[in-house]
């Protein structure tokens, strides 16, 4: 069986910000890619559904989920959203503190599971994992408004339209190539 490239998605656990969110998980099901995110709401539910609904898609749906979800183990979470279709759970935390992902933070399986990273608006745990992306070396590229990331690493590219991250996205898949 051929193993398709997993693209992370980071972004808000709050805000969903459709307007990127949805040409995101659309962008992703059509490049024949799996999608993962940390499992949880905001942008992590908006992608997901987009790229779930997509009628023609290879991948599959992938969502970490941190301890702090699993509260009964004979019941599915609360935490995670509903297009989530392989939910992987772990003994970790969600936890940034001052803008620090935390060491045993489920943040680091997202980043260290991806073959690379599309960062969507977010406040301090999505500034983490950017930070942590660059860290352990992986592509990323930021997705919507320059001024949604003022405070993220300048060592990022951000992407303002779809096209953009497209191109990214077919550059890096293609360099990596011989993993997949």
């Amino acid at each position: 069986m051929k193993r398709l490239p997993i693209v992370g998605v980071i972004g808000s656990h709050t805000d969903s910000h459709t307007e990127f969110a949805n040409p995101l998980g659309r962008l992703i099901a059509e490049s024949g890619c799996h999608l993962l995110t940390g499992g949880g709401g905001g942008v992590m539910t908006a992608v997901a559904h987009s790229f779930t609904s997509h009628p023609v898609r290879k991948g599959l749906c992938i969502g970490i989920v941190p301890i702090e979800a699993v509260t009964d183990l004979k019941k599915p979470p609360r935490y995670t959203n509903p297009y989530i279709e392989v939910p992987i759970f772990t003994h970790l935390h969600q936890r940034v503190i001052d803008g620090t992902a935390m060491p045993m933070a489920h943040n680091e399986v997202n980043i260290l599971s991806s073959d690379l990273i599309i960062g969507l608006p977010g406040l301090k745990g999505t500034e983490a994992e950017t930070s942590m992306a660059l860290v352990f070396d992986k592509p990323i590229i930021l997705f919507g408004n320059k001024a949604e990331f003022s405070n993220f690493p300048d060592a990022t590219m951000v992407a303002e339209v779809i096209e953009d991250v497209g191109r990214f996205m077919l550059k890096k898949i293609h360099e990596h190539k011989p993993h997949f």
